[in-house]
C-alpha cells in the first residue's frame, strides 16, 4: 500500500491543484478485478450503512458535494449520485496520464502524481473516487506483470486517514478482526491502583500548559524552519513598509549641518518628561529578531551624517538632476521609496536633500529645495511623524492647528454618557461579526489588466483647493471624509469599465485613524476603518450619501476601538505567526489635513508636501492600491500607487486621479445654485 497527500491549503483552493488531496495505492496479486462486484461491495459496506439504532446514513458525505454559504463550506446531497462514476476502470477515468507503464518504477510514481495533483475535484461532486488498473486496461500486454492496482483518492475535508483506513477495511475480506491488529497510540502507561490513575492524571493535566508553553518554544527557538529575518515582513526588501514624505522648500538652498544639529537636538537627545530616558530611541536604534519577536536594539556606531546628508553623499543610483521636473521627481520619489533598500541593523529612517549644491547641470534649477524624509512604519504612524517633524518646523503652534479625530458625539448628562457606554460595550462584539460577515460576503477586488507585472506605477498631482472642497462637503451635508472616498470611487467604477467588467455592489477598503490619546512617543497607536465603497451604484450623489452614511456609522460604532485593542494583541504575536495573519485588503486610502498657513523650516518656507506608503512586492499582503491625500496651508495633493496589474497602460494612473477630480466638479454642479 502507497500512500500521498497534497498541500495543506485553505479551503479555497478546493478545485485546484493544490487541493488537500490523499491517494491511497494498493497492489492487488491479481491479473483481474471485477469492478461491478467492488461496486456492489461498496454500495452495500459505505453507501448503505445506517447509524446505529437509526435509519440515518452512517457516511452521508460519500454522496454530497460541497456548497459555500456566508465563508462556511457545508455538506449538500447531490442530486443525482452514480455509483459508475465513483468507481471505474481506468480506461473510463478520462486519465490523460499513460498508465500503459504503471508496472514500472517510473510510470507508477507518474500515475500516482498525477491523480494527486492534476485530476481535479469536480465542484458539486463527492470527494471520493476508486479508479482500476487491470489486465483489461492495458494497450500493452508487454508491460503487465499480473498485478492489479486499486487507486484511492480522497479530498482531506472527508475525513482523517484513520477513518478511510476504517472505511477501506470494510472492503477487506478478512474485515472482522483487521482493526484488532493495528497498533493503537498510547498517551500514557496503566496504572495499577485507583490512588496511582488519579495522581498519574492530576498531574497529567496540571503539566499540559506548561508542556504547550515549552513546545511553543522549542518551535521558536528552532528559527531554521522559520522564515528568515529578511521575510519578516520584507524589511530589508522592496516591498518594505516604507512611507516617504518629500517637502519642497523655497530656496535654493539648505544648510544639512543646521538641520543636523536640529535633528540632534529636537529629536536624537530629547528626554521623556522627569526622566532622562530618551523619548525616541528608536531614532538610534536598528532591529533585531529574537524567539521569533523584533526588538529595537542601540546602534553601537550612530552617526548622524549617515541619515541626514546630500542626495550626492546618498549613493543614490537614480538621476537627480531633473527632480525640478514632474517625470524626473516623480522617478527620483519612487526611487527613494522603493528601492533604496533599508540595512540591517542600522535605524530605519533617512532625510536626503537636494539643492542647489547637488545639480550637475545648474540649468535644471528652479531656486528650490527638497526634503526627502523616509522612515519604516513599524516605527511610527503618520501622525507620530507629522509631530515629530512639528519639531523642526519654526512654528511653535502647528499641533494646535491641525484637526484631530472624533469618533463620538458629546453626552448632555453623566446619565446619558453612562447609558451609552453600556450599549456600545454591549453591542462591540456584535458589531466586530457583522464587519467579518460582511468582508466574507464582499470578497472582491480590483480588476486586473493583461501583460502586468510586480512593476509598480505612481502618479501624483496637485487638487482642488481645500477651501473650495470644505465648502462642496458642506453643501452636501457630509464630512470630509466622505467627499474624499466618493472620489475614489469614482476613478474605481471607471478601472472596471476599463477592464469591460460591471462592478460588483461594494468593495472593501481601509483607511486609518489615528486613536485619542495619542502618545508622544513614536508608537503605532492607530486603529482602521473598514466600509465598503458602493462602487455598483451609478447614481453619484447616492454613492455619497452611501459612503457619508457608512462612515458616520462606523465611527459611531465600537468598531474603531475594538480594531485597536485587537491590533495590540495583533502586535504582539511572534513575526513568523504575524505572517500568516496579514489581511490583505484592495485599497487603502489616506489623509492628512496639515496646517491651513504656511510653515517653515531653517526660515524657509515649505510650499508642498506630498507622501505616500509603499505596496507589497505582489499585492499579497497589506494592500493592492493606495491613495494619499495631503494638504498644507490651504493647498492640497493626491497621490495613487499600486501594481502595474492594476493599471492598463502608463496613462492609466494619471485618469484616475483625474476621474476623482472630475466627481468632486461633478457633485459640485449637481448643487442647486
Amino acid at each position: 500500500m502507497v500512500t500521498a497527500q497534497g498541500n495543506t491549503i485553505e479551503c479555497g483552493h478546493l478545485y485546484t491543484r493544490d487541493a488537500v488531496t490523499n491517494v491511497v495505492a494498493m497492489k492487488v496479486e491479481s491479473s483481474t478485478i471485477d469492478v461491478q462486484v467492488l461496486r456492489n461491495k461498496v454500495e452495500q459496506k459505505w453507501l448503505s450503512a445506517k447509524l446505529p439504532g437509526s435509519n440515518d446514513p452512517l457516511y452521508p458525505e460519500l454522496k454530497s458535494g460541497v456548497r459555500q454559504w456566508m465563508g462556511y463550506l457545508f455538506w449538500e446531497p447531490c442530486q443525482h449520485f452514480d455509483i459508475k462514476d465513483r468507481i471505474k476502470y481506468i480506461t473510463n477515468a478520462d486519465v490523460t496520464s499513460n498508465w500503459d507503464d504503471v508496472c514500472t518504477e517510473a510510470g507508477f510514481k507518474n500515475l500516482v502524481m498525477h491523480l494527486l495533483r492534476d485530476r481535479l475535484w469536480v465542484e458539486g461532486k463527492p470527494l471520493w473516487e476508486i479508479i482500476v488498473v487491470d489486465e483489461s486496461c492495458f494497450k500493452n500486454a508487454v508491460n503487465f506483470d499480473n498485478a492489479s492496482w486499486i487507486f484511492f483518492r480522497d479530498h482531506h475535508i472527508l475525513s482523517d486517514g484513520w477513518s478511510i483506513f476504517k472505511l477501506l477495511s470494510k472492503l477487506f475480506d478478512d474485515e472482522d478482526d483487521i482493526l484488532e491488529k493495528v497498533p493503537r497510540a498510547i498517551f500514557e502507561r496503566e496504572n495499577g491502583t485507583l490512588w496511582t490513575r488519579f495522581i498519574a492524571q492530576v498531574q497529567f493535566v496540571l503539566k499540559v500548559p506548561f508542556e504547550l508553553v515549552d513546545l511553543i518554544i522549542d518551535i521558536l527557538a528552532n528559527r531554521d524552519t522559520l522564515p528568515t529575518f529578511s521575510e519578516c515582513g520584507n524589511l530589508y526588501k522592496r516591498g518594505a513598509v516604507t512611507s516617504i514624505v518629500a517637502m519642497k522648500l523655497e530656496s535654493p538652498t539648505l544648510d544639512v549641518q543646521v538641520l543636523r544639529n536640529k535633528v540632534e537636538q529636537k529629536w536624537l537627545s530629547a528626554k521623556l518628561p522627569g526622566s532622562n530616558d530618551l523619548l525616541y530611541p528608536e531614532l538610534k536604534s536598528g532591529v533585531r529578531q529574537w524567539m521569533g519577536y523584533l526588538f529595537w536594539k542601540p546602534c553601537q556606531h550612530f552617526d548622524i551624517e549617515d541619515h541626514v546628508k546630500y542626495i550626492k553623499n546618498a549613493d543614490v543610483a537614480e538621476n537627480w538632476d531633473d527632480v525640478c521636473t514632474e517625470a524626473g521627481f516623480k522617478n527620483l520619489f519612487m526611487h527613494i521609496l522603493r528601492d533604496r533598500l533599508w540595512v540591517e541593523g542600522k535605524p530605519l529612517w533617512e532625510m536626503i536633500i537636494v539643492d542647489k549644491s547637488c545639480f550637475k547641470n545648474m540649468e535644471n534649477l528652479d531656486n528650490k529645495s527638497w526634503i526627502f524624509f523616509r522612515y519604516h512604519h513599524m516605527m511610527a504612524d503618520g501622525w507620530s511623524m507629522f509631530k515629530l517633524w512639528s519639531k523642526l518646523f519654526d512654528e511653535d503652534d502647528i499641533l494646535e492647528k491641525v484637526p484631530r479625530p472624533i469618533f463620538h458625539g458629546e453626552r448632555t448628562t453623566l446619565w446619558t454618557r453612562f447609558i451609552s457606554s453600556v450599549q456600545f460595550y454591549l453591542k462591540m462584539p456584535f458589531e466586530v461579526v457583522d464587519l467579518m460577515l460582511n468582508i466574507l460576503a464582499n470578497p472582491d477586488t480590483l480588476p486586473t489588466f493583461p501583460g502586468g507585472s510586480c512593476d509598480v506605477k505612481l502618479e501624483m498631482r496637485n487638487g482642488p483647493s481645500l477651501q473650495s472642497l470644505k465648502q462642496l462637503k458642506n453643501d452636501l451635508g457630509v464630512d470630509l471624509q466622505s467627499l474624499l472616498l466618493a472620489g475614489m470611487t469614482a476613478s474605481i467604477r471607471q478601472s472596471y469599465q476599463k477592464a469591460g467588467r460591471p462592478p460588483p455592489e461594494n468593495i472593501k477598503l481601509f483607511f486609518i485613524l489615528p486613536m485619542l490619546g495619542h502618545p508622544d512617543k513614536l508608537q503605532n497607536h492607530l486603529t482602521f476603518c473598514c466600509i465598503f465603497l458602493p462602487i455598483g451604484e451609478s447614481d453619484s450623489m447616492k454613492r455619497i450619501q452611501v459612503i457619508a452614511s457608512r462612515i458616520q456609522r462606523f465611527k459611531r460604532s465600537g468598531l474603531p476601538l475594538a480594531l485597536f485593542l485587537g491590533s495590540r494583541v495583533y502586535g504582539s504575536m511572534p513575526v513568523p505567526l504575524l505572517r500568516r495573519f496579514i489581511v490583505s485588503t484592495p485599497l487603502l486610502f489616506t489623509n492628512l489635513i496639515g496646517p491651513l498657513s504656511t510653515v517653515h523650516c531653517e526660515g524657509k518656507p515649505i510650499s508642498s508636501i506630498c507622501g505616500i506608503s509603499n505596496p507589497p512586492d505582489d499585492g499579497t499582503d497589506r494592500f493592492e492600491c493606495g491613495m494619499a491625500f495631503l494638504s498644507h496651508s490651504g493647498t492640497t495633493h493626491l497621490q495613487v500607487i499600486g501594481m502595474s496589474k492594476y493599471f492598463c497602460d502608463n496613462q492609466h494612473p494619471e485618469e484616475y486621479l483625474d476621474r476623482c477630480i472630475q466627481e468632486w466638479e461633478e457633485l459640485e454642479i449637481m448643487m442647486p445654485s
